[in-house]
């Protein structure tokens, strides 16, 4: 059946009341542009069609706006030779290998065949009433076994498999099926199943004993509580796909801060202090400046400026980590692939997408973290920062520095994605593409660090013109640059470049470990904690 759209759809979107044809139409029949009993169907990215013409004992592919079809697996007759098929059922695609899986039903056995200029198909499991299959995002293979009564999940090269629903006989209990025919198996590993003889549909989630009914149940009929013999089923996860990565997004950057703004506080600081002939500098050291900063405030002076972090950096990570996700997406090639110099323009869509909200954050941190520094006692507060600055410039005054922000959050994003997923990667196990938390919490601090340290130029230089102190000083990025290299020399470009590790890595590091735990899944019920996708 068909898997989880590939497209965005509006929530309040409704289907068209008449449907365009677009396979078949011409009759029952053999020829290539007439279908024979189809049973199922998979769409691919381009919107290419893959047909199991059940009785005339093929695949048919049938691409976007074509009037005929292409054979692409069987087409030799009724048989059980390798390139032969009987009555399939039902097809999918395999884009890690580029091939289709088929449930070639009356020859009981499930093979793979090659999606371009396949002459012949591979058995991968044998001696199976198949009817219906699923493929997830981890690479595992479920198996209606409809004689069976149950679906079986089954890995790379596994032939044995595992239980996934039924498989207790038939009957009507919640742990029991009746002639299962096509399952859908969406994100959070849950199966829902085609319930066939019961007339329901039931879901299955990851690890559970027994279903739940989710549709029918209620006896054979055409009531809207009813289901007659229901064979397809296609879940919409649109809702389910999107909120809870948001959440984690923002719970993520909530934890994160908390744990690393302190530091933040002194890098800041540090990165402030600019040589000037015949004046020594306010702190010696990054030791020095964390021993002032806390007697001169104390436990909550180490967090000055933190609320409006805090308040913004929700949505900033949320947009940030979901940006990426979303554009690593809609990057990919036909393939499945995501090529390196994609992986760095979804970071760069990423990094572009997050200055909304990191411009003011930014802005108004440093301008409080550094009023603080000069008189605690009369520092105004992130609400009256941004009142002050709205009625001298506008909403353009919250907006200062944002061509330096843009190229510091774009330069690290740039970096920071690719390398995560790269380190990130090395996590998966064969068969299974589930990464554990703190294998993402490492990849995480180590694609920190190395972005941050490499994108600390263009933070000293966004620091320079976002403070109070230097307003009149720069009239922008050149300039500043400039004046820095002219009279500090370059290594005033990686002042404070230590510290901004501190911050980055462990920030990206705790950032990544709480999205990937995947707590908003969790506590909506979506998957267990701990289950990357």
């Amino acid at each position: 059946p068909p898997r989880a759209p590939s497209v965005g759809l509006h929530p309040n979107a409704k289907w068209a009341e008449n449907g365009l044809t677009v396979a078949g139409g011409n009759g029952n029949g053999s020829g290539i542009n007439q279908l024979n009993h189809p049973q199922s169907l998979d769409v691919d990215d381009d919107q290419t069609i893959y047909i199991a013409d059940t009785h005339n004992h093929r695949i048919v592919q049938w691409k976007s706006g074509a009037t005929s079809g292409q054979i692409v697996a069987g087409g030799n007759g009724q048989g059980n030779g390798a390139n032969q098929l009987n009555e399939p059922h039902d097809v999918i695609i395999d884009k890690t290998k580029d091939s289709l899986i088929i449930c070639d039903r009356n020859n009981r056995r499930v093979v793979r065949w090659p999606r371009q200029r396949g002459t012949s198909g591979e058995t991968i499991l044998s001696n199976i009433d198949c009817q219906g299959l699923a493929l997830d995002e981890d690479g595992f293979l479920f198996v209606v076994d409809s004689e069976n009564n149950q679906v079986k999940r089954y890995r790379i090269g596994d032939t044995e498999g595992t239980v996934v629903a039924g498989g207790k006989g038939e009957g009507n209990g919640l742990d029991q099926l009746i002639k299962p025919t096509y399952i859908f198996v969406d994100r959070a590993h849950s199966v829902y199943v085609s319930d066939w003889g019961n007339d329901r549909v039931m879901k299955w989630e990851a690890g559970a004993k027994q279903g739940t009914i989710v549709a029918g149940g209620q006896g054979s009929g055409d009531g809207l509580d009813q289901l007659f013999f229901p064979h397809q089923v296609v879940v919409d996860q649109l809702g389910a796909l999107l909120l809870p990565r948001i959440i984690n997004g923002g719970i993520a950057g909530i934890v994160g801060v908390i744990c690393v703004f302190p530091l933040d506080l002194v890098k800041t600081r540090m990165q402030n202090q600019s040589k000037m002939v015949g004046q020594p500098p306010l702190y010696k050291n990054i030791f020095d400046c964390a021993v002032k900063t806390f007697r001169s405030g104390g436990f909550r002076g180490m967090y000055s400026g933190s609320a409006v972090n805090i308040l913004l950096i929700t949505p900033e990570k949320a947009i940030k980590l979901v940006a990426n996700d979303g554009f690593r997406y809609a990057l990919k090639t036909k393939d499945g692939s995501l090529p390196m110099h994609r992986q760095i323009l979804a970071g760069a869509g990423a990094g572009t997408c997050q200055i909304v909200v990191t411009t003011p954050m930014e802005l108004l941190k440093i301008q409080r973290q550094m009023a603080k520094s000069k008189d605690s006692t009369l520092s105004p507060n992130a609400r009256q920062l941004a009142i002050q600055l709205y009625r001298e410039k506008g909403i353009l005054g919250l907006y200062k520095g944002v061509g330096a922000t843009f190229t510091r959050d774009v330069i690290f994003s740039m970096m920071y994605f690719p390398l995560f997923a790269y380190f990130n990667d090395k996590g998966k196990t064969p068969g299974n593409n589930q990464v554990p938390f703190y294998h993402s919490f490492g990849s995480g601090i180590v694609a920190g660090a190395i972005s941050a340290f490499l994108a600390t130029p263009f933070d000293v230089v966004k620091t320079r013109l976002q403070t109070l102190e230097y307003k009149h000083r720069y009239s922008g990025i050149i300039d500043c640059a400039t004046k820095i290299m002219k009279e500090e020399g370059s290594s005033a470009f990686f002042k404070g470049s230590l510290l901004r590790v501190m911050v980055i890595a462990p920030l990206f590091g705790i950032a990544q470990m709480v999205y990937y735990l995947g707590i908003a899944e969790a506590m909506m019920g979506l998957k267990p904690l701990g289950s990357v996708s």
